[in-house]
């Protein structure tokens, strides 16, 4: 059995961006997500418009070096949705 579930899917209004944040995180801990798998791990726990914003992102600006780097991106693109 396994301890850890994995973090709900991200949906913009839907849930709320500093909590999908901290259990993204809480789950990089606990299963030992490398570094350089978290970017990815993050993105595949995204509903589709959400991958969608993250592609696009990524053509206009270059990859995401880290965790960090999207993390930051995403409060910045959704800090008018956390004053809600």
């Amino acid at each position: 059995m396994k301890l850890c579930e994995a973090p709900a899917l991200f949906f913009r209004v839907q849930a709320k961006l500093t909590r999908w944040l901290k259990d993204v995180e809480d789950f990089y801990k606990l299963e030992k997500v490398l570094d350089l798998d978290k970017v990815l791990v993050a993105k595949n726990r995204m509903s589709q418009d959400l991958k969608e914003w993250f592609d696009l992102y990524e053509v206009e600006n270059g990859p995401f070096k880290n965790w960090e780097s999207l993390k930051a991106a995403l409060i910045e693109h959704y800090s008018d949705t956390l004053a809600r």
